[in-house]
């Protein structure tokens, strides 16, 4: 098991080094470039990769509390 999976790590390092595709979460750093909707935490346009997944995490959670009411109250 240890070996399959060394080797597909080491496969997917190997092919995105070929392509120069970067590796790691670098991106995070690197502008977005786009809008959010629905922003409970301030986000602009300019804001990066790492703020954006924070935004999203938000969101998702505010959808999930809504979602736990709304079902709790449809059940009772």
């Amino acid at each position: 098991m240890i070996v399959v999976a060394w080797t597909i790590i080491h496969n997917t390092a190997v092919n995105l080094e070929k392509r120069h595709i970067a590796q790691g979460f670098g991106f995070l750093k690197t502008t977005a470039g786009f809008d959010i909707a629905q922003t409970p935490i301030e986000f602009a346009k300019d804001a990066n990769y790492g703020r954006a997944i924070l935004v999203g995490l938000a969101n998702t959670a505010i959808v999930a509390v809504i979602g736990v009411i709304c079902a709790t109250l449809s059940a009772s």
